[in-house]
């Protein structure tokens, strides 16, 4: 009976729907994650499978990343935390099933219906920012509809420069053009209505990069990239006082950390990064292998109270930062499983940045989410959170096509 099942429909309408969820349900992703290794694991032919992406450059990082990961989870003393930390890691053997499983041929089909998601996302973003309705915990304050404000910045970022991107192409008829536009300043005009820094400012650096793709590193690309990040941030400012907000936030932020006053988000961040490297410098094993998968809050906790005299010239939240993860992936890698398990986490954006694509716009798609990904990446452990930890997932399988 399971032989007569039309496995290619099955993956077909299971990434579409993915796709499509990936902004808007939790449960969906749940599911799919769960449900797609099942059917991958009973429809076998696992030898030619693991020989295929044997031969993946991607998957092969990929792999290492999740087996050091792994491994990790043997020095850590902290058991539960770290059992359940890595299970969260199961998305990430997505990217194996799509390789093995997704024609090539539906990829826009694919990032059409995540699209679609993302309009869908909006509508009922703008519906509560201009009071038309209320949806779960969204509110005029932060109008992200289905997640965390700082991950539908990433969103709203990634799908943003992925509009501006098909906007500079020819291939595209003058009405999808006028559709693209529309949809682009939509997009970004939620996602300067959003209160996430985290995406604002890793697009402002992915437009430099795209317009450095577009134009090279000329005088053009340079004036043209300052210009238009003049005018959207000047015209966020004027139109959404959640900007303002954050705009005036972020000033008084960097005026207390001048003063050793690190009591704020951006202290607080700074913070991690002053403690993790405290961490990392007592010896060569902790640098190398980390404290363990689960363990970092612990070595966070220890450090803070064992070296107070460290701190003395620093005014820190002890509490959250004896009690939070780091709010970078960057450091929390370095914290759970060493320089090994953050150089292996490197190595799959270093292999989806130098592989040669189908196209030139996809290969620009791989760059343009490499950056406003791991530039969000030194803000938030985004492979702790469910929405960003899918959505780099789905995005590494369709790269390793």
């Amino acid at each position: 009976m399971l032989k007569k099942l039309d496995y290619t429909k099955i993956y077909y309408y299971s990434y579409l729907c993915f796709a499509f969820t990936l902004p808007l349900s939790r449960g969906s992703l749940s599911f799919f994650s769960i449900f797609l290794l099942i059917v991958w694991l009973i429809e076998g032919n696992l030898k030619d499978k693991f020989y295929n992406i044997s031969n993946n450059k991607i998957l092969i990082a990929l792999a290492l990343f999740l087996f050091w990961s792994f491994l990790s989870c043997f020095w850590s003393e902290n058991s539960n935390e770290a059992i359940n930390k890595i299970i969260k890691y199961r998305y990430l053997l997505l990217p194996f099933i799509i390789y093995t499983t997704f024609d090539k041929n539906h990829i826009n089909k694919a990032i059409s219906l995540f699209l679609s998601g993302i309009f869908i996302s909006e509508i009922i973003s703008y519906g509560v920012y201009f009071g038309l309705w209320q949806f779960k915990h969204a509110s005029i304050l932060s109008p992200s509809p289905f997640m965390m404000h700082i991950d539908y910045s990433i969103f709203l970022a990634f799908s943003s420069i992925l509009l501006l991107n098909r906007l500079l192409y020819n291939n595209y008829t003058f009405l999808t053009k006028v559709i693209y536009s529309i949809f682009f300043l939509t997009v970004t005009g939620n996602l300067f209505l959003q209160i996430g820094r985290t995406g604002q400012i890793s697009y402002m650096i992915a437009i430099v990069v795209l317009m450095i793709i577009h134009f090279r590193i000329t005088f053009k690309s340079i004036i043209i990239s300052i210009l238009t990040i003049s005018l959207i941030s000047s015209t966020a400012y004027k139109i959404s006082p959640n900007f303002q907000n954050r705009v005036f936030k972020t000033q008084n932020e960097i005026t207390t950390i001048m003063q050793n006053d690190l009591r704020s988000s951006i202290g607080i961040r700074i913070s991690f990064w002053i403690v993790t490297y405290n961490i990392l410098s007592q010896d060569l094993k902790t640098f190398l292998i980390g404290t363990g998968f689960g363990d970092y809050s612990n070595s966070m906790k220890n450090q803070m109270q064992n070296n107070q005299n460290i701190y003395t010239n620093y005014k820190l939240d002890t509490t959250f930062i004896s009690n939070n993860h780091p709010h970078n992936q960057y450091l929390t890698n370095l914290l759970q499983s060493g320089f090994i398990g953050f150089s292996l986490f490197l190595l799959i954006f270093y292999y989806i940045l130098k592989k040669q694509y189908l196209t030139t716009e996809l290969k620009e798609l791989s760059i343009l989410f490499s950056v406003i990904f791991l530039t969000s990446c030194l803000t938030e452990p985004l492979l702790f959170k469910q929405f960003t930890l899918a959505l780099v997932s789905f995005f590494i399988g369709i790269f390793s096509l």
